[in-house]
């Protein structure tokens, strides 16, 4: 969902910075109608950047109730219908000398997109703050699981807007705007999607809870379901699995997400990330004794017990033992 967002919203930026070009090359006079039906496309630049946040940061799906979010595009482009049953002379005339109405349409729509979108940004932030605020919670690899590229894109576009609302210079905020885009483009195509693999249970742990006085698990319940998943890590080994995420996992015991998180936060005393990766460390210095092993390098070991880059093995191989890979493996092994 995340890339067809992503991809829509290249599509509609690709038609509005075409308008954009035909009216700094002097073409109104024979595209009129292409740069007006353009003037209201930055108002789906804030929809689209929450959808983008927020599918990438909750396993949900795409509802009509996501659609509220067109209704000032849906209004403010139904203002300039009108517009094109005009004969064609009279819409170049029109835009040229900016009646039609255009001076009050525009303010609408430029009041509107100054509000609109710096509040969308603060809402995405937000999001996103949240988002990184459980990571570790929730998934035991989270290397490749950050939007720090988008907080840093979108902090520079306010900047840019502060400027703009000071100077008054739109011509700087198109800019601004078609470089966010292209690196938008960029880094939204190398993200991966966090939630492409759908698993059975939706819900995410925000936070974590020192304390679960609503979570109606007593202590019986609490010492069964840490029972079975101490026994799920022994004999299944889901830790292998570098996809490995908390739903998946209460999934696999028939356990709720947010139960799960209590247990291993209550029993082990430490999150979902630091209790699977400490499995990984031991299948880790298991394998890397046996025979079978020692034709290959410590991190193709490292990879087939559950990691994902050399930088999370390193980091928390240190973590859990206080010694890196090599030293470690030259002092006692």
């Amino acid at each position: 969902m995340p890339r067809k967002i992503l991809g829509i919203w290249l599509l509609c930026s690709a038609y509005y910075n075409w308008g954009i070009f035909l009216w700094a090359e002097h073409l109104e006079n024979h595209y009129p109608s292409i740069i007006v039906s353009g003037f209201s496309v930055p108002l789906l630049f804030g929809p689209f950047l929450f959808w983008y946040v927020k599918f990438q940061t909750s396993d949900t799906r795409f509802t009509k109730d996501e659609l509220w979010h067109l209704v000032p595009y849906i209004l403010i482009s139904l203002s300039y219908v009108s517009y094109f049953f005009k004969p064609f002379e009279q819409r170049v005339n029109s835009l040229l000398a900016s009646n039609e109405g255009f001076l009050f349409r525009n303010l609408v729509r430029t009041t509107y997109i100054y509000i609109s979108i710096p509040l969308y940004f603060g809402w995405c932030a937000l999001k996103i703050f949240r988002f990184q605020r459980s990571l570790k919670d929730n998934f035991s690899n989270s290397d490749k699981i950050h939007f720090n590229w988008m907080l840093f894109l979108m902090a520079g576009i306010l900047v840019i807007w502060s400027v703009v609302i000071i100077t008054k210079n739109e011509e700087l905020i198109t800019k601004a705007i078609a470089i966010f885009l292209i690196l938008l483009g960029y880094f939204g195509i190398t993200q991966v999607d966090v939630f492409s693999k759908r698993t059975p249970q939706s819900a995410l742990v925000e936070e974590v809870k020192p304390k679960y006085v609503n979570s109606g698990l007593d202590n019986l319940e609490i010492d069964r379901l840490h029972q079975a998943l101490i026994r799920l890590l022994q004999t299944e080994k889901p830790y292998l699995n570098p996809e490995l995420t908390l739903q998946h996992l209460a999934s696999m015991i028939d356990a709720q997400v947010h139960h799960l998180s209590q247990v291993i936060n209550e029993k082990e005393q430490k999150n979902f990330y630091d209790l699977i990766n400490g499995w990984r460390i031991e299948e880790f210095l298991k394998e890397v004794k046996s025979e079978k092993n020692k034709k290959y390098t410590l991190l193709a070991i490292a990879y087939d017990c559950g990691f994902n880059s050399k930088a999370s093995f390193n980091r928390n191989f240190k973590k859990y033992t206080g010694k890196t890979p090599t030293e470690y493996l030259n002092k006692y092994i």
